[in-house]
């Protein structure tokens, strides 16, 4: 699946490149040809009247044309940045196996365009969506992105199966038969049960959570004591007393001259980085 996934990845980035290069190549190519115009280009040696007649009129289409060619490349980079959405959501579903917790996150994504945010023109742009959009606006043509009610209903639209083939089905359920991933993406898709909240794995979130942290406090050389009451206390770098009261039972526990000795050391050595640091 991570193959798969990638295999995705790259041939939407390349084909993102490819339409980001072509924008620009016309862009330039159009500036060009109109700054030439400008700068002299436009006076041509005329041997008659029609000849100059027939010039004129085809200078007039190349003018047209330079000013609409960019406007084009641009409405087209717009369209592989909207169906670049639904190839994210696509890959994501597969991978996560669980679209209704995707499609939970962009409902909450979606809220910022209640109203209720007040927000500028300023930092408008540093939201995932538009917070000055309204909800639930049809998508247009200078649109980067599609509207998130349509990928929300996508996402739940793919019954029983997280493949990029059911996010296919689901896709032309909705658009009247129109396609998104393409041929080409759909050709090695497998099979990928959808899953439920409950299963990421038998750990509850608050235990998840918990193993984080006793991660992180040993990564900082925190120690740890059990008691017998089921608290594990912390205790951090430089503890060098001999006992500590639990905060739950308040039972008395000895540490050990080891467990004591080891703080001590993990408290200096990070003195001295802090100090190498600061020289």
């Amino acid at each position: 699946m991570a193959h798969e996934i990638g295999h995705i990845a790259n041939r939407d980035t390349l084909f993102m490149t490819l339409a980001g290069v072509t924008v620009g190549a016309v862009v330039l190519i159009a500036d060009l040809f109109l700054r030439g115009l400008w700068y002299g280009g436009g006076r041509t040696r005329r041997s008659s009247r029609g000849g100059g007649e027939a010039a004129a009129v085809i200078a007039i289409a190349a003018i047209v044309l330079a000013i609409l060619a960019p406007l084009v490349a641009r409405l087209l980079y717009f369209a592989c940045s909207r169906r670049r959405e639904y190839l994210a959501d696509a890959s994501a579903a597969q991978f996560t196996r669980y679209p209704e917790g995707l499609a939970s996150a962009l409902e909450k994504i979606a809220t910022y365009q209640t109203g209720q945010l007040q927000v500028s023109r300023a930092v408008a742009p540093m939201f995932t969506v538009n917070p000055l959009a309204a909800a639930g606006s049809a998508m247009s043509l200078f649109s980067t992105h599609p509207p998130t009610e349509d990928r929300i209903r996508v996402l739940r639209g793919m019954s029983g199966d997280a493949s990029l083939a059911a996010y296919e089905a689901a896709f032309k359920g909705l658009h009247r038969g129109r396609t998104v991933l393409g041929a080409g993406n759909l050709a090695g898709s497998a099979e990928a049960a959808v899953r439920g909240p409950a299963d990421a794995g038998g750990a509850r979130p608050a235990e998840s959570l918990r193993a984080a942290k006793d991660v992180l406090h040993r990564l900082n050389q925190y120690a740890m004591i059990a008691c017998a009451c089921g608290l594990r206390i912390k205790l951090p770098p430089g503890f060098n007393q001999p006992a500590v009261e639990c905060p739950r039972c308040g039972v008395r526990l000895e540490v050990p001259a080891e467990v004591t000795a080891a703080l001590i050391a993990a408290a200096a050595a990070l003195d001295g980085s802090a100090a190498g640091r600061g020289a």
